[in-house]
């Protein structure tokens, strides 16, 4: 009962992420912003990291 329970979670994590890319180059901003705002809710110190941990701590801030 919980691997469709986690395979759902991450395909929808996925997808919701990489819409948001989309839609973020889509208006021309930039992927690194983005994932730095996204990754501000849950750890607010991500406004100042760099590229690398925004992406890691976006990522896990969507399956959270």
């Amino acid at each position: 009962m919980l691997k469709p329970i986690a395979i759902a979670t991450a395909v929808s994590g996925t997808l919701d992420i990489l819409f948001a890319m989309i839609l973020t180059v889509f208006f021309g901003r930039e992927i690194g912003n983005m994932l730095r705002y996204v990754a501000s809710g849950p750890f607010p110190a991500a406004v100042d990291m760099g590229a690398p941990r925004a992406r890691s701590s976006a990522c896990s801030s969507t399956f959270l």
